[in-house]
């Protein structure tokens, strides 16, 4: 009896120890992978463009595909985005830089307008009226003119650090941009040749894996190309949307915030409600 609970407690210590080398093995390993990728950081923009163009183009280069080779494919397939990516770039950009210039140039009144109506709810409030009762004059809320003239102040007196940071937005944007230019190029080889690498990374594993590799491979492909696919889609119809209603409604600077809105609703959850702040101010 004695023998078979030693053998039992054993049996015990080395399910535990297992648990436990599993654990602080599944730690490094999570610690080395999110150590490579803020090594390679930097790629990572270029990654997630290049294969966001790669799926929401490969619908196009397969039908075209069957009438020629998959590299002319590609090449036309491009030809039409990048013609469209253009097209669409120098219509919007001066048209949304513009806007944002007179968004920020009217900022403060917006400011104004909003405290105003916090301090009117404020006000209308029975519970929140008698704070000032109950914890003092100089814990409750400001008038709608201190607020706005503290931010008028603060934008006056700190235009240095103001186009301190400009400039280090505009160079951001610059290295974006950059970026952003290697991510089509590495889309294009995607394209060319994701049936190549598909095969170079099958041929690693063992035969009895290839096939729930490949079947794996597919299912991904399908459900990732037509999630992409689905959200460029409605950010593009959300983003459209907005700028058409604000339009009609004579909100100042629609297609600026139909364009905040159509980006951010690539965002999961917070996405469309951070791109509704920009338009509830102006109103």
């Amino acid at each position: 009896m004695r023998v078979n609970r030693t053998l039992k407690n054993i049996e015990t210590i080395k399910k535990i120890g297992i648990y436990c080398w599993s654990i602080i093995g599944l730690l490094i390993l999570t610690a080395l992978f999110f150590y490579v990728i803020y090594r390679i950081r930097i790629a990572i923009i270029p990654l997630i463009v290049a294969a966001g163009i790669a799926y929401l183009l490969s619908p196009l280069v397969i039908l075209l595909e069957k009438k020629m080779k998959r590299v002319f494919a590609v090449t036309i397939a491009y030809i039409i985005f990048t013609g469209f990516f253009f097209t669409l770039f120098f219509f919007m950009v001066p048209l949304v830089v513009d806007q944002f210039k007179l968004f920020v140039s009217k900022l403060p009144l917006y400011i104004k307008n909003l405290t105003e109506y916090i301090n009117l709810v404020i006000e209308k409030n029975i519970i929140v009226s008698n704070i000032e009762g109950v914890i003092g004059k100089e814990f409750a809320p400001l008038d709608s003119n201190a607020i706005s003239q503290y931010f008028i102040n603060l934008l006056s007196t700190r235009n240095i650090n103001f186009l301190q940071g400009v400039t280090a937005f505009t160079r951001s944007i610059i290295n974006i941009v950059v970026i952003f230019i290697f991510g089509p190029l590495l889309g294009i080889y995607i394209l060319k040749d994701s049936g190549k690498l598909r095969n170079v990374f099958i041929k690693v594993l063992s035969a009895k894996y290839k096939d729930q590799a490949n079947n794996l491979l597919d299912r991904i492909n399908n459900v990732g190309g037509r999630y992409i696919r689905a959200q460029i889609l409605i950010s593009i119809i959300v983003g459209i949307l907005c700028s058409l209603i604000l339009f009609l409604l004579k909100v100042d600077f629609p297609v600026l915030l139909g364009f905040i809105a159509g980006i951010l609703n690539l965002v999961p959850f917070l996405g469309p409600i951070l791109g509704a702040i920009p338009a509830a101010l102006t109103f």
